[in-house]
């Protein structure tokens, strides 16, 4: 094999395959994220590479994405010393990107991206995306890529660890939802269910956020889930979006979700701290 100072993704119509460790505990939200960085090489190059569990099919190139202590392949290649992860080890949200020869047998090199944790193993994945063009507001500003017909990134690029976050939580509120989010939200998703989240929760993580103060004036964020009332606690746990009850009124139950459930702790539906 000829050596390189770049790595290829996509060449030919061919795009590397994805491979992601189904008994890690981080699985969950990392085939989400998986998926969503599939579909940002296709934005780019018009093909969807394959999402992989399996080691076997592993070949030529490949992507590879887990957090320490949930990836066997990863966690093989760091006791083999081939991976450094001495400086994100035990630290939040951090992430090691590296080009390695031959990690596996079949396999001719690898990008691998290990997170300290799940978001740290997420952030490293969106920054590819960002490499290759991909902008965190693709969706929510309509900003799409440049089309390419292959893509290539330099390993002066890939050979990149973050620092911990100095801010432990960061995100952001949706705030005077009506007559605008909550027109178009009940128009394009039904309700502010978990469709609605979805793009919620990838726009978080792509800006390398964590936290959500939900819409509240007329939902009631645990119990609007479409799939299931509870679809969009099961998706922020997914995602490892931390939740907050509600921005205002103390973060506490808002105003509007008191009056639907006063009656199961007393008998005033007047939202006051004074009365029962």
């Amino acid at each position: 094999m000829i050596k390189t100072n770049e790595f290829t993704i996509v060449k030919d119509k061919n795009a590397d395959r994805i491979y992601i460790d189904a008994k890690g505990r981080d699985y969950d939200g990392l085939s989400l994220v998986a998926a969503s960085f599939a579909n940002d090489i296709n934005l780019v190059a018009d093909i969807v590479p394959e999402v992989t569990t399996d080691i076997s099919l592993l070949d030529n190139t490949i992507i590879v994405a887990g957090s320490i202590g949930n990836n066997d392949l990863i966690d093989a290649l760091i006791s083999e010393g081939k991976i450094d992860v001495s400086y994100i080890k035990g630290k939040r949200e951090c992430y090691r990107i590296c080009v390695i020869d031959r990690p596996v047998q079949g396999v001719d090199r690898a990008m691998v991206i290990v997170g300290s944790d799940k978001r740290g193993t997420i952030y490293g994945i969106y920054h590819i995306s960002e490499l290759i063009g991909v902008s965190p507001w693709v969706y929510w500003g309509d900003v799409l890529p440049e089309k390419k017909s292959s893509l290539d990134i330099s390993e002066d690029k890939l050979n990149f660890t973050s620092k911990e976050p100095s801010v432990r939580y960061r995100g952001i509120f949706l705030n005077d939802e009506w007559p605008s989010l909550g027109t178009w939200t009940t128009n394009k998703f039904g309700d502010f269910n978990e469709y609605l989240y979805v793009k919620v929760f990838e726009l978080l993580l792509r800006l390398k956020g964590n936290f959500l103060w939900p819409a509240m004036w007329t939902a009631i964020f645990s119990e609007n889930g479409k799939s299931s009332s509870i679809a969009n606690a099961k998706l922020a746990d997914a995602y490892g979006i931390v939740m907050s009850t509600s921005h205002h009124e103390p973060m506490f139950r808002a105003g509007e979700e008191w009056q639907k459930h006063y009656e199961s702790y007393g008998t005033s539906n007047e939202w006051n701290f004074a009365k029962k």
